[in-house]
């Protein structure tokens, strides 16, 4: 939730940065990049993807695990 939050704080900075003609603005660009690339904001929405695309798959899997085998639950 924090990196969240910094993210989005980090982000206003730098579009004010921007739309207000601050000569530090590819400064702060640069720090709102960084920080979202660098502090795993990208693998984090990688894992959630291949999370997303492989449900069908875990779902088998899960319930193999659970009732055992390829055999279907008697319950």
């Amino acid at each position: 939730m924090g990196f969240l939050a910094s993210s989005s704080y980090l982000l206003e900075h730098a579009i004010w940065s921007y739309t207000n003609g601050e000569a530090e603005c590819d400064t702060d660009i640069e720090v709102f990049r960084r920080w979202v690339l660098e502090g795993g904001m990208v693998a984090t929405i990688e894992d959630v993807r291949r999370a997303k695309q492989s449900t069908d798959q875990r779902v088998q899997s899960n319930s193999s695990l659970v009732f055992g085998g390829c055999s279907q639950a008697k319950l």
